[in-house]
């Protein structure tokens, strides 16, 4: 694992992202991720698998109404009507809401794997026989590919997708997996310019150390500069952590580096480590007061892809975290306007106020003592009057 580095103030600068290691891969036999098909983004892959199922235009998808736009995007792209369901604040299904909504001429459910954790798919299994839906599964935040783990995600959906990205140190990666029989159906992606493929691994050379601060910006006009680099007809270069479904980039693969990294990390020392840091982080925040976490412990095979909680009575704690230099972030940014607190009000508490603390396996102790020291001093201090990016 990587050494945490120090800033001048002596405290360790924090990573967002898990950071590149030539020493962290291994070229033996080991656990890979399985997929029918490797797209760039997990975003991607949605959209194709609405062209497997053989969804049509106009037809309605119902979609958690908290979600990040990125998911939300390829559904409408490709033509289908998104219509939403309500969470609740400890982000379950409410599954009134789901079914009165899943009765009126719906096509297809989604069901996400908040965080890592599993959902009750067996519910939403149920709905799907009862009502006769496709079912999609949304496994962005679940590591795939570890050996007899006993919730084997990513197999009850007609269709899942993955993101490996967020958990290893690749530069892009969505992964589409077909849980059914999809007779005629490819994908006919973009040939990779060489030119891209330099500047990915140039993203990877910088990774090998956290960046220095100030913490990189959040919000549109940030991603906004970033796509300006992006050229339609074939890009060079795009912004790997960019919230928005680009449409010209659907047929886009995973990159070469990317795909011939990604069997080698050591996917069982990742996952290991990732809970050892979300139960030490969770144990040092649970006896303070204004803390909490949406998630009170993990079951066995729960690996997961950050400590979700919530932070006093106010949003913008999450700001806070980040001006003493905690890579924290919330989905504040990335929500779909249709989603108003009047019809959603325990989706918009948790954009406004859920906030995502890392605990990938780049982090060492001393990392998880200065993310927890953040997170009292905020609590004691109460979130900064910053402005608003948006």
């Amino acid at each position: 694992m990587n050494r945490p580095s120090t800033e001048r103030n002596g405290q360790p600068a924090i990573p967002q992202d898990p950071l590149f290691s030539p020493a962290a891969l291994t070229f033996r036999p080991g656990s890979r991720i399985t997929a029918n098909f490797y797209c760039f983004w997990a975003r991607n892959a949605i959209f194709h698998g609405l062209r497997a199922l053989g969804i049509r235009r106009g037809e309605k998808i119902l979609v958690p109404a908290y979600l990040c736009t990125a998911a939300v995007e390829p559904i409408e792209h490709f033509g289908a009507e998104v219509e939403f369901y309500a969470i609740h604040r400890n982000c379950e299904p409410d599954w009134e809401d789901l079914e009165a909504k899943v009765r009126c001429n719906v096509r297809a459910v989604m069901a996400v794997h908040y965080f890592g954790f599993p959902c009750d798919i067996q519910k939403f299994c149920a709905l799907r026989e009862r009502y006769g839906v496709f079912l999609i599964e949304d496994c962005a935040h679940v590591l795939d590919g570890i050996p007899n783990n006993p919730h084997q995600l990513g197999q009850w959906g007609d269709f899942s997708v993955f993101s490996p990205r967020k958990f290893v140190a690749v530069f892009d990666g969505g992964t589409l997996r077909l849980n059914r029989s999809a007779p005629g159906f490819h994908v006919r992606f973009q040939f990779e310019d060489p030119l891209f493929t330099l500047r990915e691994a140039k993203n990877l050379f910088e990774r090998r150390k956290p960046p220095p601060a100030p913490l990189e910006p959040q919000g549109e006009e940030a991603q906004q500069k970033h796509r300006e680099l992006c050229r339609p007809e074939r890009p060079r270069y795009v912004f790997p952590n960019d919230t928005a479904f680009l449409p010209w980039m659907a047929d886009f693969p995973m990159s070469r580096l990317s795909r011939s990294l990604l069997p080698h990390f050591r996917l069982s020392e990742i996952a290991s480590k990732r809970r050892s840091n979300f139960a030490a982080l969770l144990e040092r925040l649970a006896p303070v007061e204004g803390v909490r976490p949406v998630c009170d412990g993990l079951a066995p095979g729960v690996i997961p892809w950050v400590l979700p909680v919530t932070i006093g009575e106010g949003p913008g704690a999450h700001k806070s975290l980040r001006a003493l230099g905690v890579p924290a972030v919330t989905w504040g940014e990335v929500r779909d306007r249709r989603i108003l607190a009047r019809d959603f009000p325990d989706a918009d508490f948790l954009y406004e106020h859920l906030i995502f603390l890392p605990i990938h396996q780049d982090l060492e102790a001393a990392h998880l003592e200065a993310i927890a020291d953040a997170v009292v001093t905020v609590c004691r201090a109460g979130p900064l009057s910053l402005p608003n990016p948006r």
